[in-house]
């Protein structure tokens, strides 16, 4: 029997709104329209057999699951789970689109152009790979998470970048190189 999942991002933050990075940043929260936009959406997903809700524990994602479960008349268990974080820009967190751009113009390119080539230099000398680790970790939820849900329906509430990382995984795209 097929598992069914339904993946929703988060409603409009006000780092959308600001044109931010936002990465795993918790300092954003949803818009007056991210909070309309996450009731429109709970209400038809309301009218589905839903057996499970995870989400992001980040606030904008956990904010718009619980709007969107709020609209069942029986809710399905909801599950925040750090494997549905975003990606981690340790650098960029907080700071504006134009001024990434400006700052780290040859990165922030290669981040759009190259994703799966994508490092970034930390402080103390480490090199990260953001979206490889990301595909890393949308892997891990499936592997963790699909055994104990077949046949049933799951939504995910999470965020542009895990979520498109958890369609490629599910879907055998590959992520990433190995970094």
């Amino acid at each position: 029997m097929a598992t069914r999942v339904i993946i929703v991002r988060h409603g409009q933050s006000s780092y959308n709104a600001q044109k931010r990075i936002q990465g795993r940043s918790d300092g954003s929260v949803l818009t007056p329209k991210g909070e309309t936009d996450a009731q429109q959406v709970g209400a038809v997903l309301a009218q589905l057999p839903i057996d499970t809700i995870y989400c992001s524990p980040l606030q904008r994602a956990q904010r718009t699951a619980t709007i969107i479960y709020r609209g069942f008349d029986n809710p399905p268990p909801l599950y925040p789970t750090p494997d549905l974080l975003e990606i981690d820009l340790k650098l960029w967190e907080n700071w504006t689109k134009s001024d990434v751009i400006a700052q780290f113009p040859d990165e922030y390119r290669c981040w759009h152009e190259r994703p799966q080539d994508f490092t970034m230099k930390l402080a103390n000398g480490e090199e990260i790979f953001p979206v490889q680790a990301l595909y890393q970790q949308a892997q891990d939820f499936w592997q963790k998470q699909l055994p104990q849900m077949e046949g049933k329906t799951i939504l995910i509430v999470a965020h542009n970048g895990v979520n498109r990382c958890l369609i490629m995984a599910a879907i055998g795209m590959p992520g990433a190189n190995s970094g």
